[in-house]
């Protein structure tokens, strides 16, 4: 299944951008605390620092979802590191907000946060049954490192994103591993802009 609607809806924005930090974080506490119309959006964020990220938004009240996977086996000076967990797809957080533009952009506030998927005008959200069913493949282990899958794809090769963050979106293959197993990093045209993501080989789908 392709999504098309990558354009999102339009939704108040901050006119100003020069509050003090303090007062962002208030009113991103106070909305997400009250507020009954709440949505999934993506953020994006430092890579490695997705954790650091979630545990300051829960601190804060809001509510998250970082789907986990195993990486992979690592060898170090003849000794070998077991798998550790990691985020299923690195470098963002999805968060369930309020539409508002300048609760979203109080998102900013936050150490590592590098911005809203889609922008404060045209956030892109997620439907809560995607979310949950993004999580309990992750969950499921089909996105760990070792999990083979019977597809192997090439440099230069279209695929569909079939689940999470950018569920629905059709990319191009920049590079991946030839035993089916690990990650790949695509290339997704995201309103208007190229944006490289490095994603679970097992996330893709033939067009």
């Amino acid at each position: 299944m392709q999504r098309n609607d990558w354009m999102g809806t339009p939704i108040g924005i901050p006119r100003d951008s020069s509050r003090e930090q303090e007062v962002r974080l208030e009113m991103l506490l106070k909305a997400a605390n009250r507020s009954k119309d709440r949505r999934w959006y993506a953020v994006r964020v430092w890579t490695g620092r997705e954790i650091a990220v979630e545990d300051a938004l829960v601190a804060l009240g809001v509510e998250t979802c970082l789907p986990m996977r195993m990486g992979p086996e690592l060898r170090r000076r003849h000794r070998i590191i077991p798998p550790q967990p990691m985020p299923a797809i690195h470098g963002y957080v999805l968060v369930c907000m309020p539409p508002d533009g300048a609760v979203l952009g109080a998102l900013r506030a936050i150490d590592y946060v590098v911005e809203v998927v889609g922008g404060l005008e045209h956030p892109m959200s997620l439907p809560d049954e995607e979310v949950m069913r993004f999580k309990a493949l992750a969950d499921a282990g089909l996105y760990d490192w070792q999990h083979e899958v019977q597809q192997r794809w090439r440099v230069g090769e279209k695929a569909g994103i079939g689940a999470g963050i950018f569920w629905g979106a059709a990319c191009e293959i920049l590079s991946c591993r030839s035993d089916g197993c690990g990650d790949a990093v695509v290339l997704i045209s995201l309103l208007g802009k190229d944006v490289p993501v490095t994603v679970p080989l097992a996330i893709l789908e033939k067009l």
